[in-house]
């Protein structure tokens, strides 16, 4: 058996693992050789399960040639009957240009995705991406979840990202693409030295006779991931005994216990948590967070991404910030990325306006900070439902439940 049919078949294996009973994904294409090659291996993987393909290209117009390479993918899925789309990113660069364009990418992808029926993208990240991720995130002095392994399926912004050639080598699927004579773009940006992870591409490719080889950054990598899961375990059996889920979506937890926790057990669950809460996609960095937590402890409510903590009757509670979704507008059917309403209502932050029409707010015992930026649906100014409503089924709904929540902490 030819090299790369040993590697097609291996790589339809693991296609059809990681990809679940869908019958719609995306594939992230940029025209450079990983995702060019990742795209024919979907092809027949997609026509033999009769699943549907839509291809998608972010250009964020950092170089003049961008647009045509775009361009070319286009025309390359229409060769192959695939529904194409390009995406511009407009938006200036700000802070670190590679974090910048990633964020971007995501956020458009994932926006894409959802306007299309998508919840599953296929992504071209290789053996080569892990080990670049490893050492960059060692540089930066990263703990066991910043040094573990990549996934092959994760979920955010509500898709699932499909990542079937973390185990293949960017030189095996150039391999590939030449003895198939697939024309593939070769982006320059690739050789530019002003990036960090080029700087580490250049280190691995010079390091080899020392033993620092991907595979066995890799290899240390998973070790990580192994560790990760331990102390993911550590912290959800903590959360199902001492977290708590709110009638609001807000979350609180037993401050007595949470000050026995080991640093890294408490961190990680307050930093899921937060971002939990948030939305955010993001975990706030462990000295922030814990500085966060000190003055929370000390009777002073304190923001974090969105979020504030505070110490309320005893507990710990982590709500929505009402300055981060009072001007929050209903979008694809939901508020704030987590609330959903039936008959087409549209949901806002309660406010003060809200909270003058609760009278009985005090008796539910949540912190009022809280309160203030819970959904809420309106009429006329007046206020018309809302969550601590009694005698009556709020038509205010969380698309996350109290499974989900303790759930997402397994694979924080």
């Amino acid at each position: 058996m030819s090299v790369s049919k040993k590697l097609r078949n291996s790589l339809q294996i693991k296609i059809t693992e990681i990809a679940g009973e869908g019958k719609n994904f995306g594939v992230a294409v940029s025209g450079g050789g990983d995702s060019i090659a990742l795209l024919h291996f979907l092809l027949p993987w997609a026509k033999e399960n009769e699943k549907k393909l839509f291809a998608v290209t972010v250009n964020h117009n950092l170089r003049p040639e961008s647009s045509q390479e775009a361009i070319l993918v286009q025309e390359l899925c229409a060769k192959y009957r695939i529904n194409h789309s390009i995406l511009d990113v407009n938006e200036e660069v700000s802070g670190n240009l590679q974090s910048w364009a990633r964020k971007n990418r995501y956020r458009l992808i994932s926006e894409w995705a959802t306007g299309n029926g998508i919840d599953s993208i296929f992504l071209g990240h290789t053996s080569d991406d892990q080990a670049e991720t490893f050492l960059l995130r060692l540089a930066r002095g990263s703990g066991v979840d910043g040094l573990s392994a990549m996934t092959s399926k994760s979920y955010r912004n509500r898709v699932y990202w499909l990542r079937p050639l973390l185990k293949t080598s960017r030189k095996d699927l150039r391999k590939f693409l030449d003895k198939e004579d697939i024309f593939y773009v070769n982006d320059p940006s690739n050789e530019d030295l002003r990036f960090d992870r080029i700087k580490v591409r250049k280190v691995l490719e010079s390091s080899q006779e020392y033993g620092l080889e991907t595979e066995r950054l890799v290899e240390t990598s998973h070790r990580m991931a192994q560790a990760r899961d331990v102390l993911n375990y550590v912290a959800f059996q903590f959360a199902k005994k001492h977290v708590f889920l709110t009638k609001i979506g807000t979350v609180a937890v037993d401050l007595q216990d949470l000050e026995l926790l080991f640093p890294d057990t408490r961190h990680r669950i307050l930093s899921y948590v937060v971002k939990w809460v948030s939305g955010n996609p993001y975990g706030a960095r462990a000295k922030t967070l814990e500085n966060t937590l000190v003055s929370a402890m000390e009777g002073k409510p304190r923001t974090c991404c969105g979020c504030v903590l505070s110490k309320f009757d005893e507990k710990l509670h982590i709500s929505r910030e009402f300055n981060a979704v009072k001007k929050s507008d209903t979008l694809d059917n939901l508020w704030d990325g987590r609330w959903s309403c039936s008959n087409n209502f549209s949901i806002k932050a309660c406010g003060e306006k809200g909270l003058e029409q609760i009278i009985d707010w005090k008796k539910f015992k949540l912190p009022r900070h809280a309160l203030l930026a819970m959904p809420t649906i309106w009429r006329d100014e007046k206020l018309f439902d809302h969550l601590l409503n009694e005698g009556h089924c709020s038509k205010i709904r969380s698309i996350k439940n109290d499974k989900d929540f303790y759930k997402g902490i397994l694979s924080y």
